[in-house]
């Protein structure tokens, strides 16, 4: 064993005492498993917190959309629901519109002005195929009301 010393498979360059021993004998392109593994680090879409955190913010969306144009009580009533959770700017609530919005790096405002164009839009096209229905009504001579 070579005069009774242990080969150093891994030689140690020389280092100050001002050096850090964890950083001595590794070149810029070595990376430490902690390193690599490292909370900052590790790609965010593949971190549960952050998948389902997108997960919660893609069924509220999908939610409200859906709900815009129904005439269901229960329907009305989760889209009031869901209106009230994307105005809120409750920080306190981990899944509140507004923290999942920080944490995946989404403006929360032009979100909510995304939200509103939508529901603006939809009412206005609502309202024209109503009122180029009531016309048709009128022009045909009907009342527009049902026979009982």
């Amino acid at each position: 064993m070579l005069g009774g010393r242990i080969p150093n498979r891994f030689p140690m360059t020389s280092r100050t005492d001002d050096e850090a021993p964890s950083q001595a004998g590794f070149d810029d392109g070595c990376l430490l498993p902690a390193q690599f593994y490292a909370p900052n680090k590790r790609p965010r879409m593949f971190e549960g917190e952050t998948r389902l955190m997108v997960a919660v913010l893609a069924d509220a969306i999908h939610c409200y959309l859906r709900d815009l144009d129904a005439t269901a009580v229960t329907q009305r009533i989760e889209l009031a629901e869901l209106q009230r959770w994307f105005n809120a700017r409750d920080e306190r609530n981990v899944f509140g519109f507004q923290n999942l919005c920080e944490v995946l790096e989404i403006d929360a405002d032009r979100l909510r002005k995304s939200l509103r164009a939508e529901a603006r839009q939809r009412r206005l096209s609502r309202a024209c195929r109503e009122g180029a229905t009531n016309e048709d009504r009128r022009a045909s001579g009907g009342s527009g009301r049902r026979a009982a």
